[in-house]
């Protein structure tokens, strides 16, 4: 059987290795124009975890992708000399008195979340502003960029193949059998149809953590996410929600403009440091905010719109889809 992916992030990449682990006498190609994970995928935070959401609720299959995730980062950390998550929990700080409420009632439904006091946030994340937090105990800082690297790299041991080309029309993969269409953004351009799918900007700022803290013991969220990179000293915060936009391009001014504000309230340190990079992603959403994993003809299939929890889902769903396949 030819399979061609088209799409080298997440979900191309988790569809890639669940074919190549569970069906047997395969060919595999992964069309993907650009690097390996080089879409919103690369540009994404990388926090793994399952309560995502404004009230902390723990999100629907939410265990089940976190534990298929955490066994393909497992597999792709076999394929590279260094780590490609972390393990330090997230803290989350309430925007607003409701919100507080629902924090609360989450620490008391469910083991693995606390509610921490000020002190002890401060404790655990010196220089923050002080306030009470939840934290989200099984919460993976990933790094996409080695992640996705690694995968790959895992895929290619077992046969696959990458050629870095873009599709203009299906009649250039005749000789396939099933053609998937996993390419994120690249959904939304020929030679795939109208779907009903929506694109959102996202921007994240690279910033060099003050000299005068210590960095914290885990990643942050509140209006924004913070997420340390101690290697290196620095942090990425995010992320931009642009509906509307004219290109895919980082525009750090706008980054700047959406970001710092609610950087600098959390952490007031960051008033006098300025960023150092921007990063901008387009992901795409279907409109009833469920994955959109669909027939469009009758080899070929698109598997998209897994938004703003495609780490949290990409390989739980490639593994279902994967099963599905005759």
């Amino acid at each position: 059987m030819q399979i061609a992916v088209i799409g080298g992030g997440f979900a191309g990449l988790a569809l890639a290795w669940h074919f190549l682990r569970i069906k047997k006498s395969i060919s595999l190609t992964l069309f993907e124009q650009n690097e390996i994970g080089s879409g919103a995928s690369g540009v994404s935070a990388g926090l793994l975890h399952y309560y995502a959401g404004l009230k902390a609720k723990k999100n629907f299959l939410g265990e089940e992708g976190y534990e298929s995730t955490r066994q393909l980062l497992d597999a792709a950390s076999e394929f590279s000399s260094a780590p490609i998550y972390e393990n330090s929990g997230l803290l989350r700080f309430p925007i607003n008195e409701n919100q507080e409420k629902c924090f609360i009632a989450a620490a008391r439904d469910y083991p693995d979340v606390h509610w921490l006091s000020a002190e002890e946030c401060l404790r655990m994340n010196p220089g923050v502003f002080p306030s009470p937090g939840l934290f989200i105990e099984n919460c993976l800082t990933v790094y996409p960029d080695k992640y996705m690297a690694a995968l790959w790299k895992g895929c290619e041991s077992l046969g696959a193949r990458h050629k870095k080309r873009k599709i203009h029309n299906f009649n250039e993969l005749e000789e396939f059998d099933l053609i998937i269409g996993a390419a994120g953004a690249g959904i939304l351009a020929p030679p795939f149809p109208s779907l009903p799918i929506n694109a959102l900007k996202g921007q994240i700022l690279e910033l060099p953590w003050p000299e005068n803290i210590p960095m914290p013991k885990s990643a942050l969220s509140s209006e924004i996410y913070v997420v340390p990179d101690r290697e290196n000293k620095k942090c990425f915060v995010g992320s931009t929600f642009e509906r509307e936009f004219t290109n895919a391009d980082p525009d750090p001014e706008e980054a700047e403009k959406k970001l710092l504000p609610h950087l600098i309230k959390l952490y007031p340190a960051f008033s006098d440091i300025k960023p150092t990079g921007c990063r901008a992603g387009i992901r795409v959403t279907s409109r009833d905010r469920f994955p959109f994993i669909q027939q469009i003809e009758q080899r070929i299939f698109v598997f998209t719109g897994l938004g703003s929890k495609g780490l949290l889902y990409h390989s739980l769903l490639a593994e279902n889809f994967v099963k599905t396949i005759a």
